[in-house]
């Protein structure tokens, strides 16, 4: 750690120097875990585990020295280094916003974990006959009490689609992203995905809306078991709640 430590600041005071107008700027992006750290280390640093932080420490031309106390996300880095940079209409951008002038948007959002993109969403049970409600601001789907982004990556859902997959018991077993590229391919990429799946999601791919409702609807949602008569595919335009079709005969 003490190599690391005096290795950086050499190379940073270095690039202060010969650099004056450069902005630098030192990033984390996680704590040091079990699979990166002696076991031995880790047990040193679990007791201040509420204290630990991740470090975001920049240094450059008009940069005074102090500290923000403001609480931050990883999407509120860029636009706060676009503001340092003087690029004041990147202030806010997607999720994220400056922390020299602003809250973090994600912290302050009154359900911040509907902001997330999830690998898993452990608890969340989805049978047939549940309603699943589907709101085309972010757009969310809300399923088993949970509000889930349909996201690309944190990012608005442009031109693409957005599933969850339901196992056997209702469970999710896959949370699925297919951006389009052209005029069909995440559409394809995502019906040859779904084939005979239980699905529930949003669409913003023209190609799929078109298909699936015959019109050029911004935005459209799904559920049930896609190439099935059980699937269910509509307009979203306003908040629609569908009842969860049955699997049906998938064979």
């Amino acid at each position: 750690v003490r190599c690391a430590d005096r290795l950086i600041a050499g190379f940073i005071r270095k690039v202060r120097t010969q650099h004056p107008n450069t902005l630098i700027v030192l990033l984390s992006d996680h704590l040091a875990g079990n699979v990166l750290i002696d076991p031995e280390v880790l047990d040193r640093l679990k007791p201040y585990e509420d204290e630990r932080r991740l470090r975001l420490q920049v240094w450059g031309p008009g940069v005074e020295a102090g500290e923000i106390d403001r609480p931050g996300t990883h999407f509120d880095v860029m636009p706060s280094l676009m503001d340092l940079l003087g690029m004041t209409p990147w202030a806010r951008h997607n999720l994220g916003a400056s922390l020299l002038r602003f809250d973090s948007p994600r912290l302050r959002h009154e359900n911040p974990d509907s902001l997330r993109v999830v690998h898993r969403l452990p608890g969340i049970q989805a049978l047939p006959g549940d309603e699943v409600a589907f709101a085309p601001e972010g757009p969310t789907i809300e399923l088993d009490g949970r509000s889930i982004l349909a996201t690309g990556k944190g990012l608005a859902l442009r031109n693409a689609l957005f599933a969850l997959e339901l196992d056997a018991s209702g469970g999710i077993a896959a949370i699925r992203h297919f951006p389009g590229q052209g005029q069909v391919l995440g559409a394809e990429a995502f019906e040859r995905w779904a084939d005979g799946r239980m699905v529930i999601g949003v669409s913003s791919d023209a190609a799929f809306n078109r298909r699936a409702l015959g019109d050029d609807a911004a935005l459209a949602f799904f559920a049930g078991p896609f190439g099935t008569p059980h699937f269910v595919v509509g307009p979203l335009m306003s908040r629609t709640t569908v009842e969860l079709p049955k699997r049906g005969d998938l064979s």
